[in-house]
């Protein structure tokens, strides 16, 4: 799975380099990650749109880059995301009160400038700091919970490898990963198969071989591999 997925962040402009040496990439990644979730997804039919085709719409609008947000109003971004639609979606809030992304940009904006982020991720060595890093994105960025800022850490310090963290460090926040659709949906399925506790089991395996967000192969095998999750239950 981490060598199929890295070679699409690859091509989506996200590389050990990039995130290490450009500040925009990182805040490019977690705009993108905001996005990565339900309604988008439903109306993309995937994440794949999210992370190849909407960056360009994006740019357009001027929102792409550090600078570009720094220089505008709330307002301004507001607008412009008001009157954009992504397979037909708006994509300035998620439909509901309170879900603005005008605010996940300005959110991510002072998370990048105010907290370096950056600086956390490249120097985190511990299972608190990288809990800590969780903790920061979901509590100061809307639109992200403790789910997608798990997914940031993964995609990062994980699969590309910004960092000095091990993958025995990401031990606390593996739980938050089964929230995710296809995770969740997969774990309910084997659990069904096998017995309530089957994946506390396996998390509790997977940590004890020092990488307990391997866990996320669900979502790979849910989504990807139809046959293997068919042979498994």
């Amino acid at each position: 799975k981490i060598p199929l997925y890295v070679d699409h962040f690859r091509k989506a402009g996200f590389t050990n380099k990039s995130l290490k040496t450009d500040k925009n990439k990182i805040f490019q990644l977690i705009i993108l990650a905001a996005y990565d979730q339900q309604p988008f997804t439903r109306a993309a039919r995937g994440w794949e749109p999210i992370w190849f085709e909407l960056p360009e719409i994006l740019a357009k609008l001027g929102l792409y880059s550090l600078k570009n947000i720094k220089e505008s109003k709330i307002a301004e971004i507001e607008e412009k995301l008001k009157n954009t639609t992504f397979y037909n979606y708006h994509i300035d809030s998620k439909g509901k009160l309170g879900t603005s992304y005008a605010e996940t940009f300005m959110d991510t904006l002072n998370l990048c400038e105010n907290y370096s982020i950056l600086k956390m991720i490249l120097n985190a060595s511990t299972s608190r700091e990288v809990k800590d890093i969780q903790v920061l994105i979901s509590q100061k960025i809307r639109n992200i919970g403790p789910m997608i800022a798990s997914k940031i850490i993964m995609y990062t310090m994980r699969e590309i490898k910004v960092g000095i963290a091990q993958p025995e460090h990401f031990v606390l926040i593996v739980e938050d990963l089964l929230g995710e659709y296809h995770n969740n949906k997969f774990a309910k399925e084997i659990e069904s198969r096998y017995g309530i506790g089957y994946i506390s089991e396996s998390i509790k395996n997977l940590k004890e071989l020092g990488d307990p967000l391997a866990i996320d192969a669900l979502y790979f095998v849910d989504r990807d591999e139809p046959q293997l999750k068919k042979e498994l239950l």
